[in-house]
């Protein structure tokens, strides 16, 4: 972070306060963007239905910054501060598979009314894939976020005991 103040010419300061409100500056800083590139992708993409080429730029900065702060928060060890041992953490993982598998099934649902019922065992099965793939991906990203999250929490606890 400061090669790339240095880089753009901020000032590097010693003092927390101000060190903090730098920080709080770049993170609104951050937000402002991401909700023009919703905004963006709102207006062009479902009010004036423009082609992807319009306003597919904001649907890759919306991803890109919500894929950021979901590591960030995890690498931080603050994406889920409920879990703080093994057997916390398997019963979250259970708590998000069954609301998982609740939204999965309001996905497929949604899906079969935006695409009309499968009439053949092709297109039964494609829900079916689809239905089981949604909650696979969910339930996988939860797992590797709590669970990157969990070890730095059980490792600043290590460092706060010795």
């Amino acid at each position: 972070m400061n090669k790339l103040k240095q880089w753009l010419g901020i000032e590097t300061v010693e003092d927390e306060r101000t060190q903090l409100k730098e920080l709080r500056s770049f993170h609104n800083a951050g937000l402002f963007i991401v909700v023009l590139a919703m905004l963006d992708l709102i207006v062009r993409g479902f009010i004036l239905d423009r082609p992807a080429s319009h306003w597919g730029a904001s649907l890759v900065y919306v991803i890109v910054y919500v894929f950021y702060a979901l590591a960030k928060m995890a690498l931080e060890g603050i994406y889920d501060t409920e879990v703080d041992d093994e057997r916390s953490f398997k019963k979250k993982m259970k708590q998000h598979f069954w609301t998982h598998l609740t939204g999965g099934l309001f996905f497929a649902i949604v899906m079969l009314f935006l695409r009309g019922m499968p009439e053949t065992l092709r297109d039964w099965l494609r829900v079916l894939v689809t239905f089981v793939v949604v909650i696979a991906f969910l339930q996988l990203y939860e797992w590797v976020f709590t669970k990157i999250s969990l070890r730095r929490t059980q490792k600043e606890l290590d460092q706060s005991d010795s």
